[in-house]
């Protein structure tokens, strides 16, 4: 009885933590990103964006014309993950999450050292977490092994992505015990991302949100001052390679990120130590 009344206070102590988790996990790394069946269910394709479901519909009939295409299952992986992200419903990004995974995991088998194939399994693998309770707990150490193993693979892939995906891992998930949780490591890999690709405004905007987290209002500044530099060149740079709703996306939390700055600056919080 002794036993079964600890493991209940301590099943108790942690849903809290769970729970606030799975609310702020959110695998949007970078947004912008269903015609047919999913694993034998048909889906209700109506609530999608027609451009990023004409995508999903193009890349699926190619990857299933040929099964053993890597670069083909690659491509549906990111075109799966792209209308993940923006699905109305659980079950709808599930579904869609669900037939990325199934590609890119055949693909990742078949060949090991392409990198696209471990990162958008990855990527739909977060997405698919979303919709999950507990289980999101046990998918997040794969997430991470998965990331590390695409880091090793090509550190540069999707605009460092593969840090930036780590550095927002260890920033949202919980800490030991119960998950992987790190902010001297989220700082770290993100810090490494902007080195790697720094015009790339996402990186910066995703270590700005981990230093608004830890209130560090110096660092934030320089962080924040240094997006506003780079913004109009990446702007007129990635103009090909970053859709109109990432950047809407990323000017919503640029602009929160300035009015949190600002209620901190009044706060007078400096440098944090938790670096």
């Amino acid at each position: 009885m002794a036993f079964k009344a600890c493991a209940q206070n301590c099943v108790g102590s942690l849903l809290p933590v769970i729970v606030s988790f799975l609310q702020r996990f959110r695998w949007v790394l970078s947004a912008g990103w269903l015609a047919g069946v999913c694993l034998g269910a048909d889906l209700d394709l109506k609530s999608f964006h027609p451009s990023a479901l004409k995508n999903f519909s193009a890349r699926k009939a190619e990857w299933q014309s040929s099964r053993t295409n890597v670069t083909a299952a690659i491509s549906f992986g990111r075109a799966a993950y792209e209308l993940a992200v923006i699905a109305g419903s659980s079950a709808e990004r599930a579904g869609v999450a669900e037939q990325g995974i199934t590609a890119c995991r055949g693909a990742a088998v078949q060949a090991p050292k392409e990198v696209g194939a471990t990162y958008y399994l990855a990527m739909n693998l977060g997405e698919l977490a979303r919709t999950k309770l507990l289980a999101a707990l046990k998918l997040v150490k794969e997430l991470e092994e998965l990331f590390l193993r695409a880091r090793a693979l090509d550190e540069k892939y999707d605009f460092a992505g593969p840090d930036r995906c780590l550095g927002m891992l260890y920033s949202q998930a919980p800490g030991w015990p119960t998950s992987v949780g790190s902010k001297p490591k989220a700082r770290e890999h993100l810090r490494r991302a902007i080195e790697l690709r720094p015009e790339y405004p996402h990186n910066w905007i995703a270590y700005a949100e981990v230093l608004n987290r830890s209130r560090d209002r110096t660092l934030l500044a320089e962080t924040l001052k240094s997006l506003d530099d780079l913004w109009p060149k990446a702007k007129k740079a990635l103009a090909q390679d970053v859709s109109d709703s990432s950047w809407a996306s990323w000017e919503e939390s640029r602009s929160a990120l300035k009015v949190r700055l600002a209620k901190l600056s009044r706060g007078g919080r400096g440098r944090n130590d938790d670096e």
